[in-house]
């Protein structure tokens, strides 16, 4: 934690609103994230203004549980739950006979996730769910397909 930027809020809290400060902070070309966290100490006695501080959305933090604040960040973990199954298969096409193993621990891994990122980043676990989905709809298709090929020797 910056002590200049709690230093100067301690000053100035009393005499200027929260807001008021926080910009001149970033006038001063303070980071958000120091801001933000000399904020959250300097009022952290008052829970109604700490409630007031925005929170910093930091898309690789998995543990805590996110608020989501605009369409944009659920938007963005719903496509990176829908797209990142795709790089483990590719991986597994690549190399064949490590991928037949690496798809099933693959698929070991998106089950835990579904349970351990449901009530942390839910937008995750719907973009999973979508292309665990979408994923067997395409494989019923190649086989109706490998089927009907068949059928016609």
């Amino acid at each position: 934690m910056d002590q200049n930027i709690v230093n100067y809020l301690e000053q100035n809290k009393n005499t200027y609103s929260k807001e008021v400060l926080i910009e001149e902070l970033k006038k001063a070309g303070h980071t958000e994230v120091n801001i933000l966290e000399a904020v959250g100490y300097v009022f952290e006695s008052n829970p109604d203004l700490q409630a007031l501080v925005p929170q910093v959305f930091n898309f690789w933090d998995f543990k805590t549980k996110i608020v989501y604040q605009n369409s944009s960040q659920k938007r963005k973990d719903f496509l990176f739950g829908f797209f990142v199954p795709f790089l483990g298969t590719l991986f597994s096409v690549i190399i064949p006979i490590i991928g037949a193993i690496f798809s099933m621990l693959l698929f070991v891994v998106e089950v835990v996730a579904l349970f351990y990122l449901w009530n942390r980043r839910r937008s995750i676990v719907y973009g999973l769910l979508i292309n665990f989905v979408f994923m067997i709809c395409v494989g019923f298709l190649i086989a109706i397909w490998i089927a009907g090929g068949i059928s016609n020797l």
